[in-house]
């Protein structure tokens, strides 16, 4: 008896089928109308505040004035103190919205958080430190 052994070969057809088309979506009026981003004027979107224009600017009180002129001024240690304590000035909820509005106090806080330290050593700290704080009471703002 001989015994046959039956070899399983796949077949492959020489031209793949194409593949079947994709469904036509329904046709729905509401959505050929609307657009995927909408204009900025949209009567749906309610209107949009002015800008700054609205700010009423308050000018800085004396202390609060020699603060500012520390912040900008060439010593770095007293730069450090008056940014540490428009810091801490900044950090109370109260005082933050006359704060913010006061002329010349973000111009300050941004010269000092901008200013590189070029000095080495204790300075170099003194420097980083008053960057710091400046940063902080902008954070605060």
């Amino acid at each position: 008896s001989s015994s046959q052994k039956s070899e399983y070969r796949p077949t492959f057809p020489s031209m793949p089928a194409p593949a079947p088309a994709l469904p036509s979506l329904p046709s729905i009026p509401a959505l050929q109308t609307l657009s995927p981003v909408r204009s900025p004027q949209s009567p749906r979107d309610p209107p949009k505040k002015k800008a700054s224009a609205d700010v009423v600017w308050v000018n800085p009180r004396p202390q609060l004035k020699d603060l500012l002129r520390a912040a900008k001024g060439p010593s770095i240690v007293r730069r450090s103190n008056a940014c540490g304590a428009l810091k801490v000035l900044s950090a109370e909820k109260k005082n933050q919205f006359r704060l913010v509005r006061t002329i010349g106090l973000l111009d300050a806080l941004i010269f000092a958080a901008s200013e590189t330290p070029i000095a080495t050593g204790l300075e170099s700290e003194t420097a980083i430190d008053a960057r710091t704080r400046a940063v902080t009471a902008i954070h605060y703002l």
